[in-house]
């Protein structure tokens, strides 16, 4: 039996990574385009068989966004090993959103009492002693 099908609540989504280039900062092609901003956090899930594996699991701010399939990570990357997309689905590099810092909220998702009950009136003042 197949697992629970989620709906698209998250916003931007995971992205399949297309190409790694491997530089004083780390550009990764994506193989759909995404909706990511310059800010946002985003964690590289990155298979050993695609080698690669001094970005796996790196969480690193988007610094720059040079198309919609493509971002920089402030990472130098030079000496890591090259990213090789396997061409088996089983083994594919992902980019996947974290957070971003909570000055900005370019992407915030509104929730409109659908996750958690919206707060009506004044929040009740602590008892301090």
């Amino acid at each position: 039996m197949a697992g629970p099908t989620f709906p698209t609540f998250f916003s931007p989504w995971s992205a399949t990574i297309a190409s790694i280039v491997a530089g004083l900062t780390t550009t990764v092609n994506t193989v759909q385009a995404n909706d990511y901003g310059v800010g946002l956090q985003v964690r590289l899930v990155i298979p050993i068989p695609c080698k690669a594996q001094e970005l796996n699991n790196v969480v690193a701010p988007i610094s720059k966004i040079n198309s919609n399939t493509q971002f920089e990570l402030p990472i130098n990357s030079l000496s890591f090993h090259l990213y090789v997309r396997t061409g088996n689905d089983v083994y594919i590099g992902q980019v996947i959103p974290v957070s971003e810092p909570a000055t900005t909220l370019n992407f915030v998702e509104q929730n409109n009492g659908n996750i958690l009950p919206a707060i009506y009136g004044t929040p009740p003042t602590p008892n301090v002693p």
